[in-house]
């Protein structure tokens, strides 16, 4: 895990960045009548100078793994710029799967749902109006 702040803002990896400043962006402001995206360059546009709190959004992320290894030093990072995060694994129980989705839906302070594709079967998530895929990349040799 990260040692600190300054851990995670130095070594985290460009997407890692980009993904955090992403949710920054559209927490801070909601109303942003074009939303962040990538331009014809893949260089990410639309974001907000000072992405710092408060966040007063009421948006709600799913932000989705596809491996489930790096999911709690995601959620410790977005955890040092005040996101509140919480996750679901295969390690969570069905009682704490539901508890955690009950709470992250009926709270205006939880912001951001990590969650990988262990555990994810029928699953209620209406109240969440952003999800970010965070896939790994598959290079094929030939």
């Amino acid at each position: 895990m990260w040692k600190d702040r300054e851990d995670w803002l130095a070594n985290r990896s460009s997407k890692w960045k980009m993904v955090t400043n992403l949710i920054c962006t559209i927490l801070k402001d909601d109303t942003l009548e074009t939303l962040p995206h990538l331009d014809e360059k893949g260089n990410l546009t639309g974001l907000k100078e000072d992405l710092t709190g408060p966040f007063t959004s009421a948006s709600k992320f799913l932000l989705y793994f596809d491996f489930t290894a790096p999911i709690e030093h995601m959620a410790e990072g977005l955890r040092y710029e005040n996101i509140d995060v919480v996750v679901i694994t295969g390690r969570n129980s069905d009682m704490q799967r539901a508890s955690t989705l009950t709470d992250f839906a009926n709270s205006a302070k939880r912001q951001v749902l990590i969650m990988s594709s262990i555990g994810n079967v029928g699953l209620n998530l209406q109240c969440i109006n952003h999800v970010v895929f965070m896939v790994r990349n598959h290079y094929i040799r030939r």
